[in-house]
């Protein structure tokens, strides 16, 4: 008997082999994720171990006025403590 077949339901995972265990047998495997996504995590956390990210350039500075703000509405009050030491520190 002849089937014809318009598609097969895949799962994203299965296309970019992320489960290593197991490939189902209808699946294909256009390209293996793991060992790109592993090298990026060990990028990643070897940046981040020699302080080279984040760095000034992936950063984005708030004005106090505007921490003070943020921190007031969301009732942080360490964050207030030392907004208003460093204001005491700067006033010296």
């Amino acid at each position: 008997m002849f089937h014809i077949r318009d598609g097969v339901h895949i799962i994203t995972s299965d296309l970019f082999r992320l489960w290593e265990e197991h490939v189902p047998r209808h699946s294909k495997v256009y390209t293996d994720l793991i060992p790109i996504m592993e090298d990026v995590f060990i990028r990643y956390r070897e940046e981040v171990r020699e302080h080279v990210y984040p760095g000034p350039e992936h950063t984005i500075y708030m004005p106090d006025e505007d921490v003070a703000q943020f921190a007031k509405d969301m009732k942080w009050e360490s964050k207030l403590a030392e907004l208003d030491q460093k204001k005491s520190k700067t006033k010296n």
